[in-house]
């Protein structure tokens, strides 16, 4: 097949309307609080557009940037003047005044945890759904909700942990770029700290569960446990391993242990890597998730009864490959379900579809039976510049949701970018979406 020339051209799109909340809420115990609304626009105003050169030169396929078609609740971010920004779409209050940075994840739950502002002593650090929601794609630079007067650039801890590798999911804000990272988690050990448990070995300060798979990595053959120990009074380390095995169904073999696989001697404080500094944010309110999936096997869609989101769940979303334009033509052509509105899913949209508490192969939620370890598009772009050129160049985003692959684990949510300046674009997977209680 012959490679399709995509070429890009660049619309700005000024409609007058501010995206940010008015000013007129009622913040009183008794006022209005608006129904949870997720996801958020993305706030993306430029449209990058394909243009189908070689089938149909005269159709143009629009991403994220088209005002006609952007997805999404508006956002409702109100800078108050006690040190907070409110955002009403989730009952939200969002610390504003300096964010420190940190190494060690305990330091940022306890500076949370003990944060008072105003009279409200009820902080905690934001899961990544929370931190989506400030994303902004609206600025040539900034990526984040411009409503913040202290929001550096950099990357920011979330309270989701990547499943069984002791590390925590970080969210960077930069400049001209948003992803999602990850950061060893460094941990501190206090004895007298009532959520730590202790034991003859001393204080737990992490668990890491590693898998291994089949040789075909299609099913789990054993996972073993390690509970890591520090004892302050001998400053040992030590570490309790336990071994499942597994047969094809799932179903447990055998388990051998619990058994003490090393000690050693070590004479600092069990830090398990120390992570680059990350800023803290903290959040107060009710948590964002509880996604409702349930599938529709006869029409092989997947249902999303809390943003009315419909999803593609059938073969073709792990045998096709895709560029980013293609992409956006196949959802715009795609007919499923006895529905023709299909369309490539923002950046907002497709980590809706992302359990952290899930415990298996993939984020993904286990109510999709189709599932691929590769990147998926989103239809969301910003602005990519190359070193002394102000040319913005079409940065298109990318989520990976892979858990375990190859025997070993790997990077289980991931949010990538792709700047497209040359011919030379990558295949990924699609998975489109239509509806949405917009």
């Amino acid at each position: 097949m012959k490679m399709l020339t995509i070429f890009f051209l660049l619309f700005f799109i000024f409609d007058g309307c501010q995206e940010s909340a008015t000013g007129n809420k009622d913040f009183s115990e008794n006022g209005a609080i608006s129904s949870l609304k997720y996801p958020l626009k993305t706030g993306q105003k430029a449209a990058f557009v394909y243009q189908d050169v070689n089938t149909n030169p005269t159709t143009y396929y629009l991403d994220d940037g088209d005002y006609k078609k952007q997805k999404g609740y508006d956002r409702e971010f109100i800078k108050l003047k006690d040190g907070t920004v409110y955002n009403a779409n989730y009952n939200l209050f969002w610390e504003d005044t300096n964010p420190p940075l940190e190494h060690n994840i305990s330091i940022a739950k306890n500076y949370c945890s003990e944060l008072n502002i105003s009279g409200n002593d009820n902080w905690r650090l934001p899961n990544v759904y929370e931190l989506f929601t400030l994303l902004d794609l609206g600025s040539r630079t900034d990526m984040r909700e411009p409503v913040f007067e202290n929001m550096p650039s950099g990357s920011y801890y979330s309270s989701n942990e990547v499943y069984g590798t002791g590390k925590t999911i970080v969210v960077n804000f930069g400049e001209h770029d948003f992803n999602v990272t990850k950061a060893y988690k460094a941990y501190i050990v206090d004895k007298n700290d009532t959520n730590q448990t202790t034991s003859e070995y001393g204080v737990k300060y992490a668990t890491i569960s590693t898998p291994t798979y089949d040789r075909l990595n299609t099913y789990i053959i054993k996972v073993v446990v390690s509970d890591l120990y520090y004892n302050l009074d001998t400053h040992y380390k030590t570490t309790v391993n336990t071994d499942t095995l597994f047969d094809s169904n799932g179903t447990i073999i055998n388990i051998f242990g619990p058994y003490v696989s090393s000690v050693e001697v070590i004479r600092f404080n069990p830090i398990v890597k120390d992570p680059p500094a990350t800023y803290v944010k903290c959040v107060s309110g009710p948590q964002i998730g509880g996604f409702d999936f349930v599938r529709d096997d006869k029409n092989e869609v997947v249902l999303d009864r809390k943003t009315l989101l419909m999803w593609q769940d059938n073969r073709a979303v792990v045998q096709n490959n895709h560029r980013w334009g293609e992409a956006l033509k196949y959802c715009q052509e795609l007919q499923l379900a006895g529905y023709k509105d299909w369309r490539l899913p923002t950046i907002s949209e497709l980590v809706t579809l992302n359990d952290f508490t899930n415990a298996g192969t993939y984020t993904v939620s286990n109510k999709f039976l189709y599932k691929s370890a590769n990147k998926f598009h989103t239809s969301s772009n910003s602005c990519f510049f190359k070193p002394d050129d102000p040319t913005c160049y079409q940065k298109n985003y990318q989520i990976n949701t892979c858990g375990f692959l190859e025997d070993k684990v790997t990077e289980n949510f991931n949010i990538d970018i792709n700047p497209y300046y040359d011919n030379n674009e990558p295949y990924y997977k699609t998975r489109c979406v239509r509806g949405g209680a917009y």
